[in-house]
This record gives structure tokens, C-alpha cells and sequence, in this order.
């Protein structure tokens, strides 16, 4: 709410991004990455732009979990925080990057129409688990030093992308 009302002051033409500010991480990162492919006309641009949206999200991230983080647990150091934020924010841009690359290919070039009509279908078995938040909502088990909250939904983006290729290849002929 804080956002929509600072951007109404600020940017008031920016409003409706306001609740892509402050998005779960891959949810985030995924606008990000929607308006970084399609706004930059250089490598340069690109390059700035990138750095800034890693640091940027990364920045939102470690503040959003140093304020839900739960008071009778010691609350990790900044710097830890943040430089898991960026690690996570880099991977899952990295993992995001095929389906916002199909999404922009959808829009300017003939597309397989059976590949799209599976898509939703797959993401059925995806959105469900990653939106119901108290199966996730825990910091044990660590994987590598990331709570279970960041590496399960990493997963979800790894087995959605996964979905997205077996769909690709099941539907290529047709």
C-alpha cells in the first residue's frame, strides 16, 4: 500500500506497477525482466539496467525478510542477506529468461497454438503450490544456506521451466 502511495505522489503515471514493487521475488523479478527485454535497445543499456534491477530487487528482498523475520529467531547480518538476495535474484533471473523470451516470441511471431494450449494446463499443477504460502512459509530445511521459503520457490521456477520445455517438445510437430 505504501508504494501506490508514494508512487501516486511521485509518479502518479507509474501507479499501476505499484504492486510489482514489492512481489514475492520471482513474481518481481519476472516484471522486472518483462519491462528489462522489452525497454533496452542496447547491450550497454541492457548491461546498467540489469545490474540495477539485481541490486534494486535484491535491496527490496533483504528488507522485506529482515522485516517478516520472525523476532524469536535471531535475525541473519545485512550483508548475508543481501548477497543470498542477490544470488537468488540472479539465478531466478536466469531461469525466468526463457519464459519472458517466449512471451515477446508469442507476441511478434506465428506460435504453436497446442504448445499454448498445454501451458495453462501445466502451470495448473505449478500455481498451486508456489501461491499456497503456508507450505512454504519455514526457514528449515537450508539448502546452501537459503531458507526453504527462497529454495522451494526456486524450485517452482525451475520445474515451471522444465513444464514449459516438455510442452515445447511434446507439441513441436503439430
Amino acid at each position: 500500500m505504501a508504494e501506490a502511495c508514494l508512487l501516486t505522489i511521485f509518479a502518479p503515471a507509474a501507479r499501476p506497477i505499484a504492486p510489482q514493487i514489492t512481489a514475492l521475488p520471482p513474481l518481481g523479478i519476472f516484471h522486472d525482466l518483462r519491462w528489462l527485454f522489452g525497454y533496452n535497445r542496447s547491450w550497454y543499456g541492457f548491461d546498467l539496467a540489469y545490474a540495477g534491477l539485481v541490486f534494486g530487487r535484491a535491496a527490496i528482498s533483504t528488507a522485506a525478510i529482515r522485516l517478516a523475520w520472525p523476532r524469536h529467531l535471531g535475525r541473519p547480518a545485512w550483508a548475508a542477506t543481501f548477497g543470498r538476495c542477490v544470488i537468488f535474484t540472479v539465478v531466478a533471473g536466469v531461469l525466468l529468461s526463457p519464459v519472458i523470451t517466449l512471451l515477446f516470441g508469442v507476441s511478434l511471431l506465428p506460435f504453436s497454438w497446442p504448445f499454448l494450449a498445454a501451458l495453462p494446463a501445466m502451470l495448473l499443477i505449478l500455481i498451486p503450490l508456489t501461491m499456497w504460502v503456508p507450505l512454504y512459509n519455514r526457514v528449515e530445511p537450508t539448502l546452501w544456506g537459503f531458507p526453504f521459503f527462497y529454495w522451494f520457490q526456486l524450485l517452482g521456477i525451475v520445474i515451471g521451466a522444465l513444464l514449459t520445455a516438455l510442452a515445447y517438445f511434446v507439441t513441436e510437430h503439430d
